[in-house]
This record gives structure tokens, C-alpha cells and sequence, in this order.
């Protein structure tokens, strides 16, 4: 078998490997890390860091793109509240809201790793730079497209008892928990990315 099939071979497996994951994270909840205050924490922005990172920034956008699928089927299931109340109002907009964010993430999140592992020659810095950037992408676009399509609707504003505020929105849903999976996002993405890049080296 020849380095580029082997390669190709490693990035198909690698990038299906990480979007069976993203769905089986969402489905069985396992993606959540409920914090026993009326909080949950969200790992789902790993994989996609992993992808972006270790396959690269399309490798991001694709699981991005199952990241932001998955999540638009909880809203439909049921699993997400206000998600669910969101699709009452305009699916299409929820669906943009779910999907777009989430593979600019990816696809931005690959292109850091890459443009600073070029002047990062331990890539210590870009592995830990792309891995804390890819969970504050995520709330960041996410929260604002909210905001954009939805903040303010009737049906919202009385989810958010009667207020308008942007900062009401953002505490409200991301809040402590965008820093709790930025910090997760910095530990485990880190590690996790600089041992995978390495393994995949020794591959080739």
C-alpha cells in the first residue's frame, strides 16, 4: 500500500471514527456533563477540534457540519428545550443556527492550528491556542447568530423572563458553562490532539 493510500486510508477512518462519536456523544447524552447545579457542560466541540486539528481545517468543517446536524435533530426530538421552542417559530432559521456556526468553527479552528504551527516549531502553543479557540468559537457564533435570528421574538423574550438584553441571553446559556468547556476544551483538546498527531506520524 503506498503512503497516499495509506493516507487517505487514516483521514476517512479518522473522520468517520470522529463523526460516530459526535452522534453517539449527542444521542446517549454522554456529551453532557450535568454539574448538579442545574448546569450542564458540552464536550461536543472536542471532536471537532480533534478533526480540525489532526486532519485539518476541512476535517473540521465536515464534523462541524455533524455537529450541527445532530444538534438540530435534538431540537427535534425533544432533547433541547429551547431548541424545541425555537423550531415552533422558524425551523429555517433554527437550522442555519444550529449548522452554520458550528462548521465555520471547524473550518476556522483548522486554520489556526495551521497558520501558527508555522512559526510554533514545538506546536505546544498551536495545539493549545486551537484547542481553547475552537469551544469559544462555538459559543461565540452560536450565541450571536441567536441572537440575530431570534433575540427579539415574543416566545424568546418570555423564555427569558421579559428581557431583551443580549447579556441576559449570553449568562443565561453560556455563562459558566463557555468557561468551564473552554477550560475542558484547553486540557483535553490539547492533550488529546498532540498525542494523535504524533501517532499518526509514526503511521506514515
Amino acid at each position: 500500500m503506498t503512503n497516499k493510500k495509506l493516507s487517505n486510508t487514516v483521514y476517512l477512518v479518522s473522520l468517520a471514527m470522529l463523526a460516530a462519536i459526535i452522534i453517539m456523544l449527542t444521542f446517549t447524552g454522554l456529551g453532557y456533563i450535568p454539574l448538579g447545579v442545574g448546569f450542564t457542560v458540552s464536550i461536543l466541540t472536542l471532536p471537532v477540534t480533534i478533526g480540525a486539528v489532526v486532519l485539518g481545517p476541512m476535517a473540521g468543517a465536515i464534523l462541524g457540519l455533524v455537529f450541527g446536524i445532530t444538534s438540530f435533530l435534538t431540537c427535534i426530538l425533544g432533547m433541547d428545550a429551547l431548541g424545541a421552542l425555537l423550531l415552533t417559530i422558524s425551523p429555517i432559521k433554527l437550522l442555519i443556527m444550529c449548522i452554520v456556526p458550528r462548521v465555520i468553527t471547524g473550518l476556522l479552528c483548522g486554520y489556526i492550528f495551521k497558520g501558527l504551527q508555522k512559526i510554533d516549531k514545538t506546536k505546544i502553543i498551536s495545539f493549545a491556542v486551537s484547542s481553547l479557540a475552537c469551544p469559544i468559537m462555538n459559543t461565540l457564533f452560536f450565541l450571536s447568530t441567536l441572537w440575530l435570528f431570534f433575540g427579539n421574538d415574543p416566545a424568546v423574550t418570555q423564555y427569558t423572563n421579559g428581557s431583551t438584553s443580549i447579556f441576559v441571553i449570553i449568562f443565561a446559556l453560556g455563562g459558566i458553562n463557555a468557561v468551564i468547556e473552554a477550560a475542558a476544551g484547553l486540557i483535553l483538546g490539547t492533550a488529546i490532539t498532540k498525542s494523535l498527531s504524533s501517532a499518526i506520524k509514526r503511521i506514515h
